[in-house]
């Protein structure tokens, strides 16, 4: 037995091994294999656990938080939602479109002859998109920091500039930016008229088209080993990120928060997308979808979900989760128009409208700017007390949202 023991250098050589090979198999059959696993780990003495753990969660990195969280369900945001309070380390998680944006301004769309105009004002050059302008939010706002994945292009002088100007960004953790080597960047052209209000935007999805699921989950399985935290799903219908959805989420962590928001698309763009994200709503992979009510009835129009239009919103939210479409949580962003900043919230089947922050609000409606909502939204998940009722801690996630919004658009 001394050849064994795992006190003996033989012994931990064994025992390491063996863990490891559990922890394969467990990758294969997790219900059966995690709890016996757990039980043969709880025997070794205390001074060696942490190695063998480390060595377990370099084979399978998800195993922490399947061995005590169990699979995605429904119902399981609530625990997704109090750990970020009551845990350390709870990572931030930003996945989706990042492009080079290019502001133009002024510009009236009243007339276009084909002619030249030598008067504008202003071009500027900045990164954009919606998990870029959310990250940037973070950490303006509340000095978060967060992980970024994206794909963009490599070689061309659109991309060259996005890399140069990415890098001196203070708030991303690591280099999880992957990149092509046959496209550009994606790249996104704002008008902006001489009020400096957003008309129009011509988009480039380029190197984005590419992004996947296979390109980004051994990254988010290692960022989420220690804590699931907050995973931040953007772009969807311009990427790749339709495919293989139901299998990437169960790969990642159980109690990782999913949040969505798809932004802005035609129904026609891609009805198999759009009815791969109602799977994920409705079987419980999605926890919270943000959205405006333009994109929710775009999205009903793609999944061939016949409404009433012309109603008030809140009835045609009501009906929405009424008919199943929506995950646990729905989040509805009103539009950015002069008055109180509003949002209406549905959890499960209840819904209801919520007004927060100044009443003589006037919203500037530039790029990037509504993506402050999200930004105060997510920072209000990570702050407070963890042992607040699930509605309360998402209604005050909206108001948050919506006051610090109106602060910075």
């Amino acid at each position: 037995m001394g050849f064994f023991a795992v006190t003996t250098p033989s012994g931990a050589v064994f025992w390491g091994l063996a863990v490891i090979a559990i922890a394969a198999l467990a990758r294969l059959n997790r219900r059966i294999l995690t709890p016996r696993m757990r039980r043969i780990l709880l025997r070794f003495p205390q001074r060696v656990l942490p190695v063998l753990r480390r060595l377990s969660y370099i084979v399978y990195p998800t195993w922490r938080s399947f061995a005590s969280g169990g699979e995605r369900t429904r119902n399981a945001i609530n625990s997704r939602v109090s750990q970020l309070r009551s845990k350390r380390r709870m990572p931030i998680m930003l996945l989706g479109g990042v492009y080079l944006d290019i502001w133009i301004s002024p510009v009236s769309i009243d007339r276009f002859p084909n002619v030249e105009y030598s008067n504008l004002d202003t071009v500027r050059i900045e990164p954009g998109g919606s998990a870029f302008f959310v990250g940037k939010h973070l950490w303006t706002g509340f000095t978060h920091k967060c992980y970024l994945f994206s794909r963009v292009g490599e070689g061309d002088v659109f991309s060259k500039q996005l890399a140069k100007l990415l890098k001196n960004c203070p708030w991303t953790r690591g280099n999880h930016l992957s990149t092509s080597q046959h496209s550009q960047c994606g790249v996104s052209i704002h008008l902006l008229d001489r009020a400096r209000q957003a008309v129009p935007t011509l988009t480039h999805k380029g190197a984005l088209s590419e992004l996947s699921w296979s390109r980004v989950l051994k990254d988010l399985q290692h960022v989420t080993r220690r804590g699931a935290g907050v995973l931040y799903i953007s772009g969807f219908f311009r990427t790749g990120l339709s495919r293989d959805l139901d299998s990437s989420i169960r790969a990642l962590a159980p109690d990782t928060l999913v949040l969505i928001d798809h932004g802005r698309f035609q129904a026609s763009d891609d009805p198999a997308a759009a009815n791969s994200l109602l799977d994920a709503f409705r079987s419980g992979l999605i926890d919270i979808y943000i959205c405006t009510y333009a994109e929710i009835t775009t999205f009903a129009d793609a999944i061939g979900l016949t409404f009433v239009r012309g109603q008030p919103h809140i009835e045609t939210i009501e009906y929405f989760a009424q008919s199943e479409i929506l995950p646990k949580v729905t989040v509805v962003r009103g539009d950015p128009i002069n008055g109180v900043p509003t949002a209406i919230i549905a959890i499960d089947a209840k819904v209801q409208l919520i007004e927060e922050g100044p009443r003589d609000w006037t919203p500037r409606n530039r790029p990037g700017e509504q993506d402050a909502f999200t930004a105060g939204f997510i920072n209000y998940l990570y702050t407070g007390d963890s042992r607040e009722s699930l509605e309360d801690i998402l209604t005050g996630a909206v108001g948050a949202g919506l006051k610090f919004w109106a602060t910075r658009g």
